[in-house]
């Protein structure tokens, strides 16, 4: 499954496979059911536990920094109750991970496990814009059930770059570095012309490395990428991210 996932995998099977990508369900189809349930349960247990703390003083910047993230993406506008999920996912993630607590950029990695998840049950549009269009609401049982499954599949990808987080971000200077490393030997070319402009990659892949391209291509594309991206994380960032590099200097470098 693997290796049928590196080359993209159709829309109707997503939801199941990145399910499975993540770990999160079983191989076995007879399990699914019950391992779901009590995922979702826990996920419910962990809601009643954590989030009436957010207005306490010891976490109410954290969950103020959150909200004041939330409201700048595009994908949340005119839509409260979706905007609510992000609010408890990310808190109660960062309430158990306080080696890191809340960064910065952790709220743009929900968004394609959410709009995967929620198409398992309903047509998902975005207009040109990046805001959500649906059908009709989404019932709250549906709802829950997304809202669970968003926070576990996004629990173990961050697990797999939690570096990128704690203090300094050691994970992304590292991959900023394979990066560089990657463009000096297969493309000589393009890293003479960086570094003869003294164009720092810190300078500009910081960023894209932080949100994983998610500010920078469109969602359809990103979701694309994912299918390949989960498959080998760290291996299948850095392609695309020398290709968006050559994309992105190409006006200047290949023009002169």
């Amino acid at each position: 499954m693997r290796q049928l996932s590196w080359s993209g995998v159709p829309g109707e099977l997503r939801p199941v496979v990145w399910k499975l990508l993540c770990d999160y369900l079983p191989a076995s189809q007879e399990r699914r059911t019950a391992v779901l349930a009590e995922k979702r349960r826990q996920y419910n247990s962990f809601v009643q536990q954590y989030f009436h703390l957010r207005e306490q003083t010891s976490c109410k910047d954290m969950f103020h920094q959150i909200q004041k993230d939330l409201t700048r993406m595009t994908l949340l506008y005119r839509r409260p109750d979706m905007l609510a999920m992000f609010e408890r996912i990310l808190f109660i993630w960062s309430m158990r991970h306080p080696g890191s607590g809340y960064v910065q950029g952790i709220n743009d990695l929900l968004t394609p496990f959410f709009v995967v998840f929620l198409s398992e049950y309903i047509r998902v549009d975005l207009n040109t814009s990046g805001e959500l269009s649906l059908q009709y609401d989404l019932p709250a049982e549906h709802s829950d059930s997304v809202e669970a499954d968003v926070f576990w599949c996004t629990s173990h990808l961050l697990d797999t770059i939690q570096d990128n987080y704690t203090f300094a971000q050691p994970g992304i200077q590292n991959s900023v570095s394979m990066l560089a490393s990657l463009i000096e030997r297969v493309d000589a070319n393009l890293h003479r012309h960086l570094t003869t402009h003294h164009v720092e990659y810190l300078q500009f892949a910081f960023r894209w490395m932080n949100n994983l391209l998610i500010r920078e291509l469109p969602l359809r594309c990103i979701i694309r990428l994912w299918d390949t991206y989960m498959v080998s994380f760290l291996l299948n960032l850095i392609l695309p991210m020398w290709l968006f590099v050559r994309w992105c200097f190409s006006f200047s470098f290949y023009n002169h």
